[in-house]
């Protein structure tokens, strides 16, 4: 087809001719004739109204010439020749139909002339007219155009051809297609060519690569047709070739960016479906193969349902994310503790999301979803969720878990106007045994007594490991006191059971004091029942293996409060509270990084621990007191070594929850820091787990304002059960300090420490195992994976003197 010309100069050559001529748009609708068309139109009794030049055709020249028109009609080529004869008298005659392309390349119209024998085609000038028309349309086309011999050599070539080629005409004359033709195309080529010959095809059309001057290679979409003599012998080709070399380079990109994204697809370790947009899969990627049972050439063509379904935490069915994405035109999360049900009807727990696919234009062509297999995370969850409220030596209740169930069996028991009691049971004598056996025998008996008190009481009952060598036991809805005896006696009476051997193979038993209180009698609180049945163990362990009910005698333990109140006010006036240092090691290096500060009281020549008079302080308002004179005592301590030492260690400091309440008590501390120049840094803020667990909106602010003054925040006794594990993100936790049961039991459960200290990395917090006392200790905190370990193993608690000479001793030497 031909472009560049203006289809007024063909008209009006066309028009003048002695011939019929016929100008057809792209539908082949007569838009305008000469004077002998017209006369021809007449002579056969149509006029002016007619428009369908195939009608006319079919009329004037009959169905053969109309079959061969159409045959012709929509080759790509510009001109076409069709030799007929008229169905009345025989007469032969020709068609010449020339096609016009618009700026697109697409036909736009044509130019159609008829010959009659009786005229002898034209005259000698309306062919000469013709040839020049034709010429200057085949030279000025922008579509590439070649006449091609038989043989394959060029005829001609117009200026659009040579430019693609980089060749200039006499070059590309003096030589045939075959030498620019790739290689691999040029057997198809031929192969269509010699349809062409031997009269099997009258046109073709390939895309093919040719061979540039410069050696680059070309793409082309190549349409060729025949011009055949009246013997239809083949007289040329006519070739026309659009360049598409930019359309096939974009191609070869998108398949390269296609095949990458595969790859991509079928490395990462997420699942992937993909759906249309009536949620129908497309593509699955081998990760989602394995975790739904269906192989990709199965599950392609199945709706989404058939294969990603999903159940929520109640065995429901859970909405399906992709179809949840089609139609609100968003990204979807999966509800939360969903499960897939793979191909097999198993159960595998999931987490996902999904996400529409959009065009160019923003329409939604479907939809992507993204899964991945939580399994290990949701059972180390539920690990963590277990231990944050049972022991984790002998997986029993921990002390917030019986409170919980002690508040729900004082409610009950109101409403019913039953009775309950509250055992607090303490092993007789178990420190002889950790000495005597070690602490793993110690550990064994323990797990025994767990075991041996679960036997001994109704499915209803609690058993709680409350701390140490001692437990705690809550029996709901009982009738009388006498119940509760009943139970402890049942206890009592295994006392000589073997329940463990120790080191030495000896046999080893455990005699147990049982302390008793009864729910209304002895407090209508837990809190009330639990120091009532404290105080009756009390009493039991002065007799041992015997069981005591609380009959309401505090008076002995009244007296030795009353007398460490005093001993506690003394000892504020005269100075006596001292503090002692642990050192913290760093498991990498051996190296000590820092020491918790550690309350100490003199009384004469001995020293009382803070167990022995804190709960004393609190309940008498004066652990302020002892805060802040400990306090006071650190600051001076880390004062002195910041002239001694270059780079001092920073200390942990244990607060209470009552001091952690008042915002004057922790300005105070603030102020003391600037007082005494010490960076609050190098203190870390030790705050126990129960702290948390009772956080007001006082202690929430509280560890807010002393974090950002700068002081390191620690989460003490970690892994007690004491607080919701989201509290590491709720609060601006620095370290957290696994406590000893854990370390105690590593032999045990080593993973599970991993697990603690695993969290701890990811969360970037610091991770410190407490209460490490024997060389196998240390090997599993270390790997574990904690980062600082302490305990008795590495050195007992200290004084300031003693801990900066330690300390000095482990600096690398100038």
């Amino acid at each position: 087809m031909f472009s560049g010309i203006g289809s007024g100069s063909l008209r009006d050559g066309f028009k003048r001719s002695e011939n019929c001529y016929f100008q057809v748009d792209r539908a082949c609708r007569i838009v305008s004739t000469n004077a002998q068309a017209g006369a021809l139109l007449a002579g056969h009794g149509m006029g002016d109204g007619v428009v369908e030049f195939e009608m006319v055709l079919a009329r004037v020249f009959g169905p053969d010439a109309l079959a061969k028109f159409r045959k012709l009609r929509n080759c790509p080529a510009p001109m076409f020749n069709v030799t007929c004869n008229t169905p009345d008298d025989g007469q032969g005659f020709d068609l010449l139909c020339i096609n016009e392309a618009d700026e697109a390349g697409d036909r736009s119209g044509s130019h159609i002339i008829i010959y009659t024998n009786a005229r002898q085609f034209v005259a000698e000038a309306e062919l000469v007219s013709l040839r020049s028309i034709f010429r200057d349309a085949f030279d000025n086309s922008a579509v590439c155009m070649a006449i091609v011999a038989p043989g394959g050599e060029f005829m001609q070539v117009n200026d659009a051809f040579c430019e693609m080629l980089q060749y200039s005409r006499e070059e590309l004359l003096s030589g045939g297609f075959q030498a620019l033709t790739h290689p691999h195309d040029l057997d198809l080529d031929l192969g269509e060519l010699n349809k062409l010959l031997d009269g099997t095809a009258d046109h073709y059309t390939i895309e093919k690569r040719y061979i540039a001057k410069d050696g680059s290679i070309v793409w082309g979409i190549l349409s060729v047709s025949v011009a055949r003599d009246a013997d239809r012998q083949v007289r040329y080709f006519i070739s026309q070739v659009q360049d598409i070399t930019d359309r096939k380079s974009a191609e070869a990109e998108l398949q390269r960016e296609a095949e990458r994204a595969m790859v991509t697809l079928r490395s990462i370790g997420d699942a992937v479906i993909t759906c249309d947009h009536k949620a129908v899969i497309t593509y699955i990627n081998p990760v989602a193969e394995a975790l739904t049972g269906w192989g990709c050439e199965e599950a392609t063509g199945l709706h989404i349902s058939e294969v990603f379904a999903v159940r929520n935490g109640e065995g429901n069915s859970a909405a399906c994310p992709v179809q949840q994405a089609l139609h609100f035109n968003g990204t979807v999360l999966l509800e939360e503790n969903c499960s897939l049900v793979r191909r097999n009807g198993e159960l595998l727990p999931v987490e996902d999301s999904a996400a529409p696919i959009r065009d160019n234009n923003g329409q939604i062509i479907g939809a992507v979803l993204v899964f991945h297999d939580v399994s290990e995370r949701r059972a180390m969850s539920s690990r963590l969720d277990f231990l944050a409220h049972h022991d984790a030596l002998t997986s029993l209740p921990n002390r917030v878990l019986f409170k919980d169930r002690a508040e729900m069996a004082l409610a009950n028991a109101r409403r019913s106007g039953q009775r309950c009691a509250m055992l607090f049971c303490d092993l007789d004598r178990f420190k002889r045994i950790n000495d005597a056996h070690g602490h793993m025998a110690g550990d064994d008996v323990l797990k025994a007594v767990a075991d041996r008190l679960r036997r001994s009481v109704r499915q209803g009952d609690t058993i709680c490991r409350w701390a140490g060598d001692e437990f705690a036991m809550l029996l709901p809805a009982i009738d009388s006191a006498e119940a509760a005896s009943v139970v402890a006696q049942r206890i009592l009476d295994r006392s000589d059971d073997v329940i463990a051997n120790g080191s030495d193979g000896a046999d080893i038993t455990c005699g147990m004091s049982i302390g008793i209180s009864i729910f209304p009698d002895d407090g209508e609180h837990v809190d009330e029942l639990i120091a009532a049945a404290d105080m009756a163990l009390y009493s039991a362990k002065a007799v041992r293996n015997a069981f005591k009910f609380q009959h309401g005698d505090f008076n002995k333990e009244l007296r030795r409060r009353v007398a460490m109140e005093r001993e506690i006010r003394s000892a504020l006036l005269e100075d006596r509270f001292v503090a002692f240092y642990q050192p913290r090691i760093c498991t990498r290096t051996q190296k000590i990084v820092a020491a918790e500060a550690l309350c100490r009281l003199n009384v004469g020549d001995s020293i009382v621990l803070p167990g022995q008079f804190i709960d004393v302080a609190e309940a008498a308002g004066l652990i302020d007191d002892i805060t802040l004179v400990m306090f006071d005592a650190v600051c001076r301590d880390l004062q002195h070594w910041g002239r001694t030492i270059p780079t001092p260690p920073f200390v942990s400091f244990n607060i209470s929850p009552i001091s952690l309440r008042k915002r004057a008590i922790c300005e105070a501390l603030i102020a003391r820091c600037q007082y005494y120049n010490v960076d609050h840094a190098l203190i870390e803020m030790e705050i126990t787990e129960g702290a948390l667990l009772e956080a007001d909106e006082s202690i929430s602010t509280n560890i807010a304002l002393l974090h950002e003054a700068g002081f390191r925040i620690a989460l003490d006794d970690f892994g007690t059960g004491f607080s919701n594990l989201s509290y590491l993100q709720q609060f601006p936790v620095d370290t957290i300090k696994i406590d000893k049961m854990f370390i105690h039991a590593a032999g045990t459960d080593a993973p599970l420490m991993g697990g603690i200290a695993a969290l701890g990395r990811s969360l970037n917090i610091n991770v410190v195992a407490e209460g490490v006392e024997t060389a196998e200790q240390r090997a599993h905190v270390e790997s574990a994976g904690c980062d600082e370990a302490q305990g008795y193993f590495y050195a007992r608690p200290m004084p300031g003197e003693a801990f900066s000479a330690c300390f000095e001793a482990c600096l690398p030497s100038a």
